[in-house]
């Protein structure tokens, strides 16, 4: 049952066909069990096969034991194979393996054996380093024409005496030669494995991600397109009688049918799971008519998801037979055998009546059992009344912590009490819903949760402090922007109500909250293209800043120095585009009006070339054509323009707090590039893509106190530059101390005596004793290492420290 299981839910047996190949001389540890009749039984999913044999493979460092079948004859395989046997009623005893003889796989080496189908008379077994132990039964058939691996493992042993000198094999042994058995497309029927491994250059059996293609190659075309050229079948269809030989061999008593997990399933108990053959009852998923009604229901089911649906319809091809009853455990009694309980996934199908027209909400991993069961048994008991069947399944991954499964044993876990009181339940909430929203397992991350208070935090206090300021705020008609602002809020409305229709709650955050709450941010902004343009501007002077504190390389042994911060930027905007480029965008503009696209670049090239004026800047040509290509991915038919449809330098002004306060800047410049003495600067900025550089401004140190008690405000030290005003030195405050809010008033205030003034010990009944307000008309300036402020056009020392108060 899936529920038992630790590990390997959703996996199924697979069936393999043992081809037996008779031992013909006991020797060695063989030679005990003389006079019974010894197989080495080899498990392959390709019994049709077997007529290219030349030789079996066996692992030499592999355990193999001898068990008795259920006949009196003995087999050799690995003990986990002859495990699952055991439970298959394939072995003398049942549910128990107990071996005769133990040995490697070296001390088998060179052993003669008796194989089916084959056309040697002996095939010996060959040593092969990659034989798992982990799956099949650790014997390998060998058909060098059809198996990639196969020859490869072939070629070595015969190209290296060494090799077979450790593993005591003649050369007598590997004397032997693909057979052909199957004519494939493309490859024919020269031996489809060899030929392929020729055409990939593989060379030995090392070469395994090479071996891994082929072997995809050989195996999907051999099997799909290929026809039998050999024995009983010759010229049919190999995928039509792969059955009919494995029916013959089984017949003949030359093969058995023999299952085993297809992914290793570890149970609860910590045991390895094996495929069993028990007396027991079933519901026939899969009937045809069931099934039908089946994929009829599932059309209808609203799956949220194309995997999700995909998943239930991959579940469906394959499920069959499912046990619905066991011997032991809570449930109810079978009916009709009262010795059986129901099992719990079969018992627990049918729900409550609002399941079928809202909503059944469950984990992916139930996908292909308990969820397709629901379907099933639906449709099996109300068969003709629709209104009955589920309506709507969203299935969901498992829920991840800081990208690591969550687990008691490793200390990775959350409890439900924990998080509520660390995040409170808005907090939780939000986290849970940025955790994905996808089948795959979502994630819930701890910053996001914490950044996800702070955000919270910080709305409602925008909120509060908008509602103080309300009754200052503007009233009036609407103006573009505020129409642009109420558009956009209202598609996010429309944006995110569909998304919970959805139950895509990432994306109700996402549109609900996230972008949002940026609208207000920009608000301020143009929303039509100067916005856009803005918003493009400012995202490449952050990359631009970043790119400029990237510390460089270093001398060698040397750490590299990283670079200072810069205060200062200037803007450079260009007026026009160069004459060459103007001549490329109106050609452009011309070919997309005449033919409503751009053709490829072939074209363009043609079209261009032609021009004279172009002819010796045609390296930079088709560089250039492929940018506007990019920016028409954003801008569209815009971007073939030669002039924006704004005044750059105006928008720039306008929002120049903006830009210092993103790029954490005192102060930006606006200039035209035809100022800049770099040539590079002056022929690469064009209209709508302003460049900015950086640079240092001289600045000296001055400290703000606040002798306020009860404020929770300190001092702060904070750079003056030449000419500084007040505005610039509150603005300064602002970023360095949070504290300060936007609504508060601040006064500064400069000692009288600026030597003796900070020295004197403050009384708290007169804390601005000894001082004078400065005042806005005010601005400052640097002498030497000192600071001046300059009033009425006098110049006075102010020294290195000043107050401020908060109103």
């Amino acid at each position: 049952m899936d529920h038992d299981r630790s590990s390997g839910e959703g996996v199924g047996p697979q069936e393999y066909t043992l081809i037996k190949m008779r031992v013909q001389e006991l020797h060695g540890k063989l030679a005990s069990l003389a006079p019974k009749v010894v197989f080495l039984i080899a498990a392959t999913l390709r019994p049709e096969t077997m007529h290219g044999q030349t030789n079996c493979w066996l692992g030499p460092d592999l355990n193999y034991i001898t068990i008795e079948a259920k006949n009196g004859d003995v087999y050799v395989c690995t003990k986990r194979a002859a495990r699952n046997m055991a439970y298959q009623g394939m072995l003398r005893v049942e549910n128990k393996v107990l071996p005769i003889v133990e040995m490697k796989g070296y001390e088998l080496m060179g052993t003669k054996l008796t194989a089916p189908l084959t056309s040697y008379k002996t095939i010996y077994t060959l040593p092969m380093m990659t034989v798992k132990e982990d799956k099949g039964t650790g014997v390998v058939t060998s058909v060098p024409s059809d198996a990639p691996d196969d020859f490869a493992a072939l070629i070595d042993l015969k190209n290296k005496p060494a090799l077979r000198e450790k593993y005591g094999i003649t050369e007598e042994m590997v004397n032997v030669e693909p057979v052909p058995i199957i004519d494939v497309p493309e490859f024919g029927t020269l031996i489809s494995a060899p030929s392929v491994c020729q055409m990939m250059g593989i060379k030995s059996q090392n070469d395994k991600e090479k071996l891994v293609e082929a072997k995809e190659k050989v195996y999907l075309r051999g099997f799909y397109e290929g026809t039998l050229i050999i024995g009983e079948f010759k010229g049919k269809k190999v995928q039509e009688i792969k059955k009919a030989i494995q029916e013959k061999l089984v017949k003949a008593g030359e093969a058995e049918l023999y299952q085993e997990p297809e992914k290793q399933i570890i149970s609860r108990s910590g045991d390895e799971c094996v495929v069993a053959l028990c007396d027991q009852w079933y519901l026939d998923y899969g009937e045809s008519e069931w099934r039908k009604q089946v994929e009829q229901s599932l059309s209808d089911l609203d799956t949220y998801h194309g995997e999700v649906r995909r998943n239930f319809e991959a579940t469906i091809d394959w499920l069959k037979g499912h046990t619905c009853a066991r011997t032991y455990g809570l449930g109810t009694r079978l009916p009709w055998d009262e010795k059986w309980v129901i099992e719990s996934l079969s018992d627990s199908t049918i729900y409550m009546a609002y399941y079928t027209f809202n909503l059944r909400a469950s984990g992916k991993d139930l996908v292909p059992n308990h969820l397709t069961y629901y379907l099933y048994n639906h449709t099996a008991i109300w068969p003709t009344q629709k209104e009955m069947w589920p309506t709507g399944i969203r299935a969901n991954g498992h829920l991840l912590l800081n990208s690591e499964k969550m687990s008691k044993s490793t200390g990775i876990f959350l409890t439900l009490t924990d998080a509520l009181d660390k995040y409170g339940a808005d907090g939780m909430r939000l986290a849970l819903a940025n955790a994905g929203d996808s089948i795959e397992d979502a994630n819930f991350e701890t910053q996001v949760a914490d950044s996800g208070v702070l955000r919270l935090w910080t709305f409602v206090e925008l909120a509060k402090e908008l509602m103080i300021e309300k009754d200052t705020m503007r009233s009036g008609p609407n103006t573009v922007n505020d129409k642009m602002f109420i558009a956009e809020m209202n598609l996010k409305i429309r944006e995110t109500e569909e998304h919970y229709k959805t139950l895509m709650f990432k994306e109700s955050l996402r549109t609900g909250f996230f972008e949002y709450s940026n609208l207000f941010h920009q608000y301020h902004l143009s929303l039509t293209k100067a916005s856009e343009y803005l918003a493009e501007a400012s995202h490449c002077f952050r990359l631009r800043l970043k790119s400029h504190m990237t510390s460089g390389k270093g001398k060698k042994g040397e750490t590299p120095t990283a670079p200072q911060p810069p205060s200062h930027g200037i803007v450079w905007v260009a007026k026009t585009f160069p004459k060459w480029q103007s001549i490329i965008l109106t050609t452009m503009h011309d070919i997309y009006k005449k033919n409503k696209s751009l053709p490829d670049n072939k074209e363009l090239s043609k079209a261009l070339g032609s021009a004279p004026s172009l002819k010796k800047y045609m390296k930079k040509v088709m560089p250039f054509v492929q940018a506007v290509r990019e920016r028409m991915d954003k801008f569209g038919e815009s971007a073939l323009k030669d002039t924006v449809e704004f005044d750059e330098c105006s928008i720039l002004e306008e929002n120049m707090d903006y830009l210092q306060a993103t790029l954490d800047l005192e102060g930006i410049e606006l200039k035209w590039t035809e100022e800049c003495e770099n040539e590079r600067t002056q022929e690469e900025v064009v209209p709508g893509e302003p460049y900015l550089t950086f640079f240092n401004a001289t600045c000296l140190q001055l400290e703000l106190i606040n002798p306020q008690p009860h404020t929770g405000l300190f001092q702060a030290i904070l750079p003056v530059y030449e000419n500084d005003n007040l505005a610039a030195i509150l603005n300064r405050l602002k970023r360095c101390e949070r504290s300060v809010k936007p609504s508060m008033k601040i006064t500064f205030h400069r000692f009288k005596d600026p030597v003796l003034g900070p020295r004197v010990i403050p009384t708290m009944a007169d804390i601005l004793q000894g001082t004078e307000q400065i005042s806005e008309d005010e601005f400052f300036s640097l002498k030497g290492d000192s600071i001046h402020y300059t009033s009425n056009g006098s110049m006075t020392y102010l020294g290195t420290k000043i107050l401020y108060l908060v109103q």
